[in-house]
């Protein structure tokens, strides 16, 4: 074993050199220290460069964890150690004395966990039990996938994100609409339903269901079925929150203390509130007369929520009230200008 050993090492130092796990790259006997073989099943007491593999590849593993650096130091050390190592197990003993930085091997060492995990994917086990309670077990639910390194104290390279569940792994079916990501690819797979005028009201009829968002989402796109009911998803006004007034005397204006809240316009006789409230819905020639300045959330009061009000519908497009007689600088719409005039008037009091 003491010829592997040898192999073992000079194989290391050549690769780490040349920062390639690979050992005479190109020529037939090549040696690759990037390996999962094991001791004492790839074992080949004829040929020392191939059983060196298995130690050497215990070595690299250390080397992916813990970097260049400290592994080169600690395997540097530990070949150094007296009484010298002359099996895998005893060399695995060597490289945690090294390791340690208190003379208390007991109490564990800095890299002891990655250490003893990195030699036990190739089946070398401390001869000395310095690895007692420091193994994981990289496939705790015998799915055939290891757990990643977020989920295993950064041990194990694998892409298994539920580790106790073998339903759950990167080969797993992923069921639609569950809240799981069975396939370990960061998404459950949803069906999305179409939000065109981005009014958090969707098209039942338009969807898809997928494993991946669709282009663009989340705008454009909503996935709660519920709110999949838009009878308008051309129209960011229309949706099952909009409220129809009713005009009874059918100039334009509705009713405020008569409406309906629909998608669909209830009838003919129902308007938007487009251009303002009616003072007196029994005569045509009255409309608007009773538009109360700033009043945006219509309660009689002008007030700090009216510019709460004003802000949601600038920056939400929500629904306000007594635009008409508001709009202060003459461009047609309520704006920052308007608010500022809004503010000043709640300030002053004029």
């Amino acid at each position: 074993m003491e010829d592997a050993m040898h192999e073992a090492f000079a194989d290391y130092f050549a690769c780490t050199i040349n920062n390639d796990s690979i050992v005479a790259d190109g020529w037939s006997f090549a040696r690759n220290l990037n390996n999962t073989r094991k001791y004492p099943e790839n074992w080949n007491k004829f040929n020392p460069h191939i059983s060196g593999l298995i130690l050497g590849g215990a070595l690299w593993d250390v080397r992916k964890k813990l970097n260049k650096t400290i592994a080169d130091s600690l395997i540097f050390k530990a070949i150094r150690i007296t009484p010298h190592a002359y099996n895998f197990s005893e060399f695995l003993d060597n490289l945690l004395i090294a390791d340690d930085n208190n003379s208390n091997i007991e109490d564990g060492t800095p890299h002891r966990k990655i250490i003893c995990n990195m030699f036990s994917r190739h089946e070398i086990y401390s001869e000395a039990g310095l690895c007692e309670n420091e193994l994981i077990n990289c496939d705790g639910d015998d799915d055939g996938f290891d757990a990643t390194g977020e989920t295993s104290e950064g041990i194990c390279d694998g892409y298994d994100c539920n580790d106790s569940d073998a339903n759950i792994n990167p080969n797993a079916m992923d069921i639609p609409n569950n809240g799981i990501d069975e396939n370990c690819n960061g998404y459950d797979n949803r069906t999305y339903y179409g939000d065109f005028d981005n009014d958090g009201y969707g098209n039942a009829t338009n969807n898809v269901t997928q494993d991946t968002p669709p282009a663009g989402w989340p705008t454009g796109w909503i996935t709660n079925a519920g709110k999949a009911v838009d009878c308008d998803d051309s129209n960011a006004i229309i949706n099952p929150d909009t409220v129809w007034f009713y005009d009874a005397d059918n100039d334009g204006y509705g009713n405020a203390t008569n409406y309906i809240i629909s998608c669909d316009k209830p009838s003919e006789n129902y308007v938007l509130y487009d251009l303002g409230l009616d003072c007196d819905d029994n005569n045509d020639s009255i409309t608007d007369e009773c538009c109360t300045k700033f009043d945006f959330d219509n309660n009689t009061a002008i007030d700090i929520f009216d510019v709460v009000a004003a802000l949601e519908y600038l920056s939400e497009g929500k629904q306000i009230y007594n635009t008409i007689c508001s709009e202060a600088n003459g461009n047609g719409r309520i704006d920052l200008i308007d608010m500022f005039a809004l503010i000043d008037k709640i300030v002053t009091g004029v």
